[in-house]
């Protein structure tokens, strides 16, 4: 029964991680200017889920479908 369960919960993992992320990933590169601190240049790097892999490619969904977002960085003196 053990054999079995472990069996189970190994495709349903599986099933989940193929099933998990139907798109290609895009990248696009933006470079903000913070003119509180001199017009210093910001470059940032933008993933998004898109129709094809690349760089500068179309988003994925139809207009209006909403992605969740999620934003990291880093502080540099």
């Amino acid at each position: 029964m053990k054999r079995l369960l472990c069996l189970f919960f190994c495709f349903l993992n599986y099933a989940l991680h193929i099933l998990g992320q139907p798109y290609q990933i895009g990248k696009t590169t933006i470079t903000f200017s913070d003119p509180s601190r001199n017009n210093r240049s910001i470059p940032t790097d933008i993933y998004y889920p898109s129709v094809q892999a690349g760089n500068n490619v179309t988003v994925a969904g139809a207009t209006g479908t909403v992605f969740p977002v999620i934003s990291s960085g880093r502080y540099y003196k």
